[in-house]
């Protein structure tokens, strides 16, 4: 049911991103999407952990919406933003350019193209069949298929999960306990 057309799978990777998004900008400064990836080399550069490096510290802000102006920026913000805006005087939205630098290594895009025309659903929703390395529904139909994508996403190869607990005494005293699960998935190119 979920299977798209060769024609439509297609569009991935032409009109589309590999992923399934559009690759075209919009007037209001979205600009197109051109598969460039930020240079991480650089970037990452004597990072020794904790939050990774802001890719565009050096941005400078476009303008700020507040309570003050959001009445000339009132096409651009959402219902929920508005509401803020009234409810709480001192909320501020700083508004920086658009970017759209996203990139994947080549074989998950490659299977992006080959779930759009075999994923499935299964059990009624509660699985999918067919499909994998990614995003099973790159060109998705429904609701459930973009949940299925959001679960299913790329995260890369390998996956670190820290786990962190304080066990208490009787005396009030306490015990840290720190693990780290890292697995490292196999691979083959579809």
């Amino acid at each position: 049911m979920a299977k798209v057309p060769s024609s439509v799978a297609n569009r991935l990777g032409q009109d589309l991103t590999p992923a399934g998004g559009e690759k075209a900008g919009s007037r209001s400064g979205i600009p197109a999407w051109t598969g460039r990836a930020i240079n991480a080399s650089r970037l990452l550069a004597g990072y020794d952990g904790g939050s990774l490096p802001d890719p565009y510290a050096g941005d400078k802000k476009l303008y700020t919406v507040s309570p003050d102006n959001m009445n000339r920026y009132a096409k651009v913000t959402s219902d929920g933003q508005k509401k803020m805006l009234e409810t709480y005087a001192t909320y501020r939205m700083n508004v920086y350019p658009s970017r759209r630098s996203c990139a994947l290594p080549d074989f998950v895009n490659k299977g992006f193209k080959r779930n759009a025309m075999v994923g499935k659903l299964a059990d009624g929703g509660n699985g999918i069949s067919e499909a994998f390395m990614s995003s099973p529904f790159p060109i998705p139909n429904s609701g459930l298929e973009i949940v299925w994508n959001h679960t299913l996403r790329y995260r890369g190869l390998r996956l670190a999960r820290d786990f962190n607990s304080a066990s208490p005494t009787r005396g009030g005293d306490y015990t840290l306990n720190f693990t780290r699960d890292e697995i490292v998935f196999p691979f083959s190119d579809p």
